[in-house]
């Protein structure tokens, strides 16, 4: 959405009769769209937590499963598992506000996870088989320090279970699987899922629609797989196939996985993702962000390739390119720009000691290792050599 469609949404829905209770539900997301390109990013998730709190105040998890579900996915936007700067925002507390209502009903030292983590399993022990509780959950612990426990209290497994024809729901449990390095659970779920896919489209005959309709991000996951576990041919056809989609920022992302670690050079990379609404981070924030790490993943697997087979230059070349991108998202997403200097320097230390033999190169290395560390970056993305 962008924001003139926010206000036309907004103002329509003041102007429809309507009970507390859906408006309040309304107002949880519209928390969110509300102020894109003068309000940031962070601060709408934050006001789309607040108006989620509100809704369980009036819809608890014993009336309504699904308003714990939505403030369950609030938590999950302003926590962002996995992601970068996770483990600092998992601790942040509940509510910040001292005068909050909210606050005297539950500990006033609360996380957002352990109150994330508290809510879910509440409400799990009375609808065990609830599609949206149990999405969250798996989202809740997608991080490697929380992915076992997740998998073995099994309600991974339960949710494709619980909606055997969504085919997203066959895709959740390769987040745990990913997580732990379960490479083989990772291609197995989306292999389902895919199939899964392929079945509603065949049933429903909108073929005109495949584009839109393919499990592009099951495919993303299987690719990772296959490429994790050695299975080049496999990964290069799901990466052609998404070419053919025009799916261009997940071809970004799958080919910056496969290309660093095939034991050959490739001549054709897929070009930078370019569009309108791409290039402003007011008007879509989101799609922006989606964009730009995709560019970078570009630009930082051609460099460690570069790197890796001797073509200083062009490392060279993909490491000036990181620094000007992480100057461009410098005043919109600090942490992230934080995370593509460090990338640009992984890149010049691979290209100092593999091509040049210069031995600094490893400190480069070693300093970019520190700075991901610092900024809270999990193990998660490309691999750097070719899978045993």
């Amino acid at each position: 959405f962008c924001a003139d469609h926010v206000s036309s949404l907004i103002l329509l829905l003041e102007n429809a009769e309507m009970s507390a209770v859906e408006r309040a539900y309304l107002h949880v997301p519209l928390a969110y769209l509300e102020g894109q390109g003068v309000v940031s990013r962070e601060e709408r998730k934050q006001h789309m937590l607040r108006a989620a709190l509100q809704l369980y105040q009036i819809r608890p998890e014993d009336k309504d499963p699904e308003s714990t579900g939505l403030l369950a996915l609030a938590i999950n936007s302003v926590i962002s598992p996995g992601e970068l700067g996770y483990a600092s925002r998992a601790q942040q507390l509940l509510l910040p506000e001292s005068s909050s209502p909210y606050r005297a009903h539950h500990d006033s030292n609360a996380t957002l996870f352990t109150f994330g983590k508290s809510i879910l399993a509440h409400a799990l022990d009375s609808h065990p088989r609830h599609p949206h509780l149990l999405h969250m959950w798996i989202h809740l612990l997608d991080s490697p320090g929380h992915a076992e426990e997740g998998v073995r209290l099994g309600r991974a497994d339960d949710y494709a279970v619980s909606a055997e024809g969504a085919w997203h729901a066959r895709h959740m449990p390769s987040h745990l699987a990913l997580r732990l390095g379960n490479w083989t659970g990772v291609v197995r779920a989306n292999l389902d899922a895919l199939s899964a896919s392929l079945r509603y489209i065949s049933s429903s005959q909108r073929f005109d629609d495949l584009p839109s309709l393919v499990d592009s991000h099951s495919m993303e996951f299987l690719h990772y797989g296959y490429v994790q576990t050695g299975q080049f041919e496999k990964a290069e056809s799901l990466l052609q196939q998404q070419i053919g989609f025009r799916h261009w920022t997940r071809v970004n992302l799958m080919a910056t996985r496969q290309y660093p670690a095939e034991s050959h050079w490739k001549d054709t990379w897929p070009a930078q993702v370019t569009c309108d609404t791409c290039s402003d981070p007011r008007n879509l924030d989101e799609m922006y962000l989606w964009s730009r790490r995709a560019n970078l993943g570009i630009s930082w697997a051609q460099g460690v390739a570069g790197a890796r087979w001797g073509n200083s230059s062009l490392a060279r070349s993909c490491a000036r390119e990181l620094r000007k991108m992480a100057e461009e998202v410098r005043p919109h997403f600090g942490l992230f720009s934080s995370y593509i200097e460090a990338a640009a320097l992984q890149v010049e230390g691979l290209r100092a000691y593999l091509s040049d033999g210069d031995s600094s190169g490893v400190e480069m290395i070693e300093k970019a290792v520190r700075m991901e560390a610092e900024l809270g970056k999990v193990p998660y993305g490309p691999p750097v050599v070719s899978p045993a």
